[in-house]
């Protein structure tokens, strides 16, 4: 293909704008395809408004579309149906969106694109799978030729994928997508406008790596969990190890959430990595659901692990049915099994609360507020959102909530029949209650913060002295004792930091960051500061019997060479 452009991720097309925004791309720029959707100034989006029972959905999903991309890149919107858009509208540049979407038609012309029960299609291509979603950006011909717009189509209106995949950033003119993969993709030709016209060299029309994958794959089944794996990635011992897993997993869901009934089934799709599961599902963080489609994908380190995060979303969609509340998506699983990072989320409670970063319910019902957390506040304080739901009310009682189209605040109140004003006072009476446990962690990690920044102002017995008080919180806290370890040698006081690094050692726990072997390289550099350097050696020798961690063992080797002096510190 001679002008196709690599795949952009959203992040990634809005840091790699060339033009002003808004500008028509000529022949001699480079192209950036559908990601160029992310350069307008201005752009309205058009919703399909009928059928008339989908009308309300279709909408919100057009205003959350909206709002995800002048959230992302300052555009500004408007939404209207396709029964609505004025002449002024469609001057503008255009998203159409869903596969009914009538704008063409209503002008009588003739979509360039279309969907049966059996296939999809765009232009003269068609592709014999009816469940690929169809993505494209071609000059609008509803505008005028001395004033060129763009006309960009996308055919999902899905909640469950619209919130991880709003649209499309592909770096082609056209391409069809399975979930989250391009499986299909190529360039149009410039020479003209309206009909556009496929560019038959700049094409990729099927995606090898992903058919060579389907095709060899096996399955292993038990109860209603199948695994699908690739032998030539993945070996069957490791597979049916997963399906073990997995099914203990399951089964742990459904004694906290209900049994999904005898009908229910669900895919795992395992891979050998994250980059081979980012080549052929568009994804490669470790695990991702599509719930709709009965779909858990997992690299197998994931898939081998005991916790039960994406194994809640299938059984939740079956009993539930699907959300539009990220938030409540994404905090149930917390709520099934609340623990973050492996700490408890009422540990979370209790630090957001102090730093009074606890989001309201209404941020966390707010799709575009909820996505700008930090990733740690979002998870943790959506699963103690959905905690709380579930002990004051359980999810059945919330169900119409939880399954409507656009879950506010507001309309949880009534359902609960919570005065609104009420709702978040509720709420947070209830977090303050759990998180009084943390009273000595919030301490602690106050005492931490003002080490901080003693440290960052130079001021280490400053530093000392606050690394002392958060120990008096958690003694046992080896880094913490480390640290304190180091501030002393900086301040001078070497049999203090020996005294430090022992405990240290002493205390023990699990190594895999390789403090231990960092421990006894400080203690060795401490006992040449003391003067006692057969000691000091017996230390870097030690570390050169451990794993290499962050140059240890050329630390050491230094040693064993050099006395280590104050000069150094």
């Amino acid at each position: 293909m001679k002008r196709i452009t690599a795949k952009l991720t959203l992040a990634a097309a809005m840091a790699a704008i060339l033009l002003a925004p808004g500008q028509i791309s000529g022949a001699d720029v480079v192209d950036k395809g559908m990601a160029e959707l992310l350069e307008m100034e201005t752009l309205t989006i058009v919703y399909p408004s009928s059928p008339s029972s989908l009308k309300d959905r279709n909408r919100i999903s057009a205003e959350k579309r909206a709002a995800f991309l002048s959230a992302a890149t300052g555009v500004v919107t408007h939404v209207v149906s396709d029964s609505e858009a004025s002449g002024d509208d469609l001057k503008d540049h255009l998203l159409l969106l869903g596969w009914g979407n009538r704008l063409f038609q209503n002008h009588d012309l003739h979509p360039p694109y279309g969907r049966s029960s059996v296939s999809v299609r765009f232009l003269d291509y068609v592709k014999e799978d009816p469940d690929l979603d169809l993505a494209f950006k071609c000059l609008s011909p509803f505008a005028p030729e001395s004033e060129p717009r763009y006309l960009f189509f996308w055919s999902r209106i899905d909640q469950d994928r619209d919130r991880f995949m709003p649209v499309p950033g592909v770096g082609s003119d056209w391409a069809f997508y399975r979930h989250y993969a391009e499986v299909v993709q190529g360039m149009l030709d410039r020479t003209q406008a309206w009909p556009p016209k496929r560019d038959l060299i700049a094409e990729k029309l099927d995606d090898s790596d992903i058919e060579a994958y389907i095709q060899d794959c096996e399955t292993l089944e038990s109860g209603p969990l199948r695994v699908i794996f690739n032998p030539n990635w993945v070996d069957r011992e490791t597979a049916a190890a997963v399906l073990k897993t997995r099914r203990s997993a399951h089964d742990k869901v459904v004694a906290a959430l209900g049994d999904p009934g005898p009908d229910f089934r669900v895919a795992l799709y395992l891979y050998l990595d994250n980059e081979s599961k980012g080549t052929l599902t568009g994804v490669k963080a470790g695990s991702h659901s599509v719930p709709s489609a009965g779909e858990m994908h997992m690299t197998v380190r994931y898939a081998t692990s005991p916790g039960i995060n994406e194994d809640v979303h299938p059984v939740a969609e079956r009993l539930m049915g699907p959300t539009a509340s990220t938030a409540v998506y994404e905090g149930l699983p917390y709520a099934v099994e609340p623990v973050l990072l492996g700490k408890p989320l009422t540990y979370y409670a209790a630090m957001m609360l102090d730093g009074n970063r606890m989001p309201a319910i209404a941020d966390l019902l707010d799709e575009e507020r909820f996505r700008k957390l930090p990733n740690a506040e979002r998870l943790a304080a959506s699963g103690l959102f959905m905690t709380w739901l579930r002990e004051v009310a359980g999810l059945p009682k919330i169900k119409v909530w939880y399954t409507s189209l656009d879950p506010t605040a507001e309309r949880l109140a009534a359902e609960l029949q919570i005065d609104p004003g009420k709702l978040e006072q509720r709420f947070r009476q209830w977090l303050t209650e759990r998180a009084t446990g943390h009273s000595s962690d919030v301490l602690f990690m106050a005492a931490l913060k003002e080490a901080q920044n003693h440290y960052l102002n130079g001021d280490q017995e400053q530093a000392a002295d606050a690394l002392t008080r958060a120990l008096s919180h958690k003694p046992e806290d080896r880094q913490t004792r480390f640290n304190l370890a180091k501030a002393r040698m900086k301040t001078g006081n070497y049999e203090g930091a020996a005294a430090e690094l022992l405990r240290v050692l002493e205390i023990g726990a699990d190594d895999t960051g390789g403090l231990t072997a960092h421990t006894c390289l400080e203690l060795g550099r401490v006992y040449d500061l003391l003067g006692r350097r057969d000691e000091a050696l017996e230390e870097y020798r030690r570390v050169l019997e451990m794993p290499d961690r962050h140059n240890s063992h050329l630390s050491a080797r230094e040693g064993l060479e050099t006395p280590f002096t104050a000069d150094r510190l």
